[in-house]
């Protein structure tokens, strides 16, 4: 007879962010419709399509162009010129959701304000973990058994986020870094697949980087904040912390013979 058994599955590597709310009832509404709504793409892109111009100018100090549509190769870019609306509208078009749940946890704070006055305040800060898979490039990489290539060249991508404008992770010299970290390449398979693959995957990491982003910068922080200023009330800053070097096992439920 067949038990239910947890297997190990190898690490996916994960983006965990928290957003710091403070915790009030006149916010709760807003911040728990905006969660349960942000499962569906089409709601997001719908939003974030609405608020196009505003998103321009609150995305201007990013450090790279984040509603630039053309960065991941997906698109061609016109000859002609384009508009920054036209072009951002495009950008929102190419986004995927990343996001699968929350988790919510509240703790007490004293902080300072200009004058070096302490107040306290509660804080209601909601957890996001978003794991990069790739599916469709990890089957392939698994079925010619470079799965281990696909996952190092994931980790590369990640640790290596601190490029200067205008650069990008799939940058030739970039994909001479990575191939040199592995030499001597034991077995020419994975040689060839870094080669043939390295540029593609880059450019879906950066994309899950910045569709993560939009999400959490460009939906959810930007709902909050229109009712911020519905309500009338005045927050100074909204905090904003992320995890790149996060890994995330699922020990997944399975059945076998024992």
């Amino acid at each position: 007879m067949a038990n239910p058994i947890y297997l190990y599955t190898p690490a996916h590597r994960s983006l965990l962010v928290e957003v710091y709310f403070p915790k009030k009832v006149a916010y709760q509404g807003t911040i728990f419709t905006a969660l349960e709504e942000g499962y569906n793409e089409n709601i997001v892109k719908r939003e974030l399509r609405d608020s196009t111009r505003e998103l321009i100018a609150e995305f201007a100090a990013y450090p790279f162009d984040l509603l630039d549509p053309y960065r991941y190769g997906k698109l061609k870019k016109p000859m002609h010129p384009e508009s920054a609306i036209s072009k951002a509208r495009k950008r929102i078009k190419l986004y995927e959701s990343q996001f699968y749940g929350w988790s919510m946890y509240e703790v007490d704070g004293v902080f300072f304000n200009r004058r070096g006055k302490t107040y306290e305040e509660s804080t209601q800060i909601v957890r996001l973990i978003f794991r990069f898979s790739g599916k469709k490039m990890d089957r392939y990489a698994k079925k010619i058994g470079c799965d281990d290539v696909f996952r190092s060249i994931i980790f590369f991508i990640l640790r290596e986020r601190g490029q200067i404008a205008g650069e990008a992770p799939w940058d030739e010299s970039m994909y001479k870094r990575f191939m040199e970290m592995h030499e001597p390449w034991l077995i020419q398979l994975k040689k060839i697949y870094a080669e043939r693959h390295f540029s593609k995957i880059a450019m879906e990491v950066r994309k899950w980087i910045e569709d993560c982003a939009l999400f959490t910068y460009g939906y959810l922080v930007r709902k909050f904040s229109e009712k911020v200023l519905e309500t009338k009330r005045i927050e100074e800053e909204i905090w904003i912390t992320s995890f790149f070097n996060v890994t995330v096992n699922a020990i997944k439920r399975s059945k076998r013979n024992q």
